[in-house]
């Protein structure tokens, strides 16, 4: 069975990185997982789903095979800064029982204790499934086969982030995991009559710093009923409002999730990426919408756009991805006094740009891009003969040394990061990236 390794490079004062230490890491470097030899993955880890980011923490969803012939299961690791409850109630014990202050620099496996913190038994037997992280929230989609979803939310509530009501003492003071309510949406979005015997599914979950959205599908009889997009936290500017701006001055921010309104007869939404007060939606005929705020240009034209595959965003900016028969292109639109629109320089645009990759044709696929908070990377494969080689290129913000290129400087232009050919090890490929605030991560097969 292939190898994993997770490496991470950038801000680390409160150990969100996991690789042992406190101090930012200015190249690519191994992350360490407790119970386990430096630099290596829990035993039977098949995939890393998922990697979450907030300000200070870290969440990472590990899809491992304990046993040769078992059923792969899901878990939930983290680390860094707990203090707040952003990391459940098990992390606190964990890492307070240590008198080395490293302690948070290592994943440590995540106990939500669902049982006695929300008090709903029927939860012992869900997993988790989808990790999203705001600036000091985290958020965990739980699912069992044949039921709904359920969201739990963990951390601060500084502008309706934990989605349950904004009543005092929540928090890791008060009870440290809330349930968020979705069901209740579906009852007064359509009806107690549609909702009662079906169930729904949470399609897709992002967290900007203080504003969720999610992607809900409902399901009655095995059959297809209707999706539901939902969101709450900050909205000041506009970032939950969709299609309909609220009239007059929008709401400081939701406690609780409200719809948003996408066009009349729009077609679903099947990806959706958060800055720090705007919110993009692609839909599934390959055509974006976006609301909230424009000050940086970061929604400029997007409206315009056809045959977009993907879109992401930074705090200030927003990135899309389109392919066609000559190969693919990513186009950029927002802040650029960092580097981050990837064009050569430090001006701001003044309408949607390309970002100036070296390649774009057939022989280079692009596999993934992933948008941290003023800073990109782009998982990429070139054909090189008969072999295929993986490169993982970045640009943008670079402060902490979060491009893992062993400096601190802005790259106004993508340069390539990491690749299979300079890996220590004949047989490294990177099969995965994420960003968060000044920090990035690859996963890396051997």
């Amino acid at each position: 069975m292939p190898s994993l390794r997770l490496l991470a490079a950038g801000s680390n004062a409160q150990g969100q990185l996991g690789t042992g230490s406190l101090e930012d890491a200015h190249s690519f470097t191994p992350c360490l997982f407790a119970g386990y030899p430096a630099g290596s993955l829990p035993p039977g880890t098949l995939a890393i789903s998922q990697i979450a980011c907030g300000a200070n923490h870290t969440l990472a969803l590990l899809q491992r095979q304990v046993e040769p012939d078992a059923t792969p299961v899901s878990e939930l690791w983290g680390c860094g800064d707990g203090r707040r409850g952003q990391l459940g109630p098990s992390y606190l014990t964990d890492v307070g029982a240590s008198a080395d202050k490293t302690s948070t620099a290592v994943f440590q496996k995540l106990d939500l204790q669902l049982d006695r913190t929300v008090g709903a038994d029927s939860l012992h037997a869900y997993v988790p499934r989808l990790v999203a992280a705001g600036w000091e929230t985290s958020y965990v989609v739980v699912s069992r086969a044949g039921c709904s979803d359920v969201l739990i939310s963990m951390g601060a509530d500084d502008y309706g982030d934990l989605g349950v009501g904004g009543a005092k003492g929540k928090g890791v003071m008060g009870r440290p995991v809330h349930l968020v309510d979705l069901r209740g949406l579906f009852a007064q979005h359509a009806g107690e009559a549609e909702v009662d015997g079906g169930s729904f599914t949470v399609r897709s979950l992002a967290a900007g710093p203080h504003h969720v959205v999610v992607n809900l599908e409902t399901v009655h009889d095995h059959e297809f009923m209707q999706s539901l997009l939902v969101g709450w936290g900050a909205g000041r500017h506009g970032q939950l409002d969709g299609f309909e701006r609220t009239p007059g001055k929008a709401s400081p921010f939701y406690t609780a999730p409200r719809p948003i309104p996408l066009a009349p007869n729009a077609p679903a939404v099947v990806s959706i990426a958060l800055g720090n007060q705007h919110s993009v939606f692609l839909d599934a005929s390959g055509r974006l919408s976006g609301c909230g705020s424009d000050r940086k240009g970061q929604l400029r034209d997007l409206r315009t756009l056809a045959n977009v595959t993907d879109v992401a965003c930074t705090w200030n900016g927003s990135y899309l991805v389109m392919k066609d028969i000559e190969g693919w292109r990513i186009l950029s639109t927002g802040s650029n006094n960092k580097g981050q629109l990837g064009r050569g320089d430090f001006r701001d645009a003044s309408s949607l740009v390309g970002v100036q990759f070296q390649c774009t044709d057939h022989t280079c696929q692009l596999k993934k891009i992933a948008c941290g908070s003023e800073h990109i990377l782009c998982l990429l494969t070139r054909n090189a003969g008969e072999a295929t080689q993986a490169e993982v290129w970045g640009w943008g913000w670079n402060e902490h040394g979060n491009l893992g290129l062993d400096s601190t400087e802005d790259q106004n232009r993508p340069l390539c990061v990491w690749s299979s050919a300079s890996a220590i090890g004949t047989a490294s490929h990177a099969v995965g990236i994420w960003c968060g605030n000044g920090t990035s991560w690859i996963a890396v097969e051997q």
